[in-house]
């Protein structure tokens, strides 16, 4: 398949496979589902919201008549793995007038026939963009009231031993440098409100070496399970587990799955 339409295929894939073939408008009322991408054209965020497909500076279109399916291939279009999404701007009507948008500067379609989209975790791998307005606080004031549980399956940036210039450069250490850094500004601006009280909520990182030192030191031995997944083998295993395009066998899956449940219950003991 051309490296540009294996997104579109993607989606096809989705509604044969997994059976999902309900269009956006069909979607519950709430609780409020997002689903974030990003825009190759004009490197920001583009998300779909309610019945709204919205690019910031960039307008809106109805996409009640979107296949979920198309939703989920946009937001999960790896660069080099799967490629962009293709969406044909001329097939849709884009409202100006509910964003900060100049229809005479930035109207889309006269801009670009095609744009590409791609997943969303390029610009923002956390999901917090669609709550809070980095440096400028929260989008509505009633979002302060809710329990935020952030999931970071992000991969870790651990120590490498590179001695040589070239391999940094052609293994993507440099990528993912740069990677890990904007994740760390992100997650900084979210503890910050978790530290002064202003929101309730729990951090999950996979892989979280701050339980590793803890167990080392034996400070969380009081109430802590032996069977727990987080200090086993099994724990030690999924936590390192890539991003791919391999299938995770059950046993990772039902591992993750496990994982996630008991950072959450060993937070909430800890942090209640």
């Amino acid at each position: 398949d051309s490296w540009f339409n294996r997104a579109n295929r993607l989606s096809a894939c989705i509604k044969e496979v997994w059976g999902i073939e309900q269009q956006m408008g069909d979607v519950f009322s709430g609780p409020n589902w997002i689903i974030n991408t990003t825009c190759a054209e004009t490197g920001t965020r583009f998300y779909f919201f309610g019945r709204n497909f919205i690019g910031y500076r960039y307008g809106r279109f109805d996409s009640s008549n979107i296949y979920i399916s198309d939703a989920l291939a946009m937001s999960s279009a790896l660069p080099f793995y799967i490629g962009p999404y293709v969406l044909k701007t001329g097939e849709f009507n884009w409202d100006y007038s509910l964003d900060d948008v100049a229809p005479d500067e930035d109207n889309i379609q006269e801009k670009f026939e095609n744009i590409h989209i791609l997943d969303g975790g390029i610009y923002d791998n956390t999901g917090l963009e669609a709550f809070l307005a980095m440096g400028k606080g929260f989008r509505k004031a009633d979002y302060k009231s809710g329990l935020f549980i952030l999931s970071d399956a992000s991969e870790v940036l651990r120590e490498q031993n590179s001695s040589d210039w070239l391999e940094i450069s052609s293994s993507g250490r440099s990528k993912k440098i740069m990677a890990n850094q904007v994740r760390s500004l992100r997650m900084r601006n979210f503890h910050g409100y978790l530290e002064r009280g202003d929101i309730s909520g729990y951090y999950l990182r996979l892989g979280d070496n701050y339980f590793d030192r803890q167990l080392v030191r034996g400070q969380l031995s009081s109430g802590w399970s032996n069977d727990s997944i987080i200090d086993s083998k099994v724990g030690k295993h999924v936590s390192q587990l890539e991003t791919g395009l391999q299938p995770l066998s059950e046993r990772d899956f039902d591992g993750l799955v496990s994982y996630g449940y008991e950072l959450l219950r060993l937070k909430k003991r800890i942090f209640p």
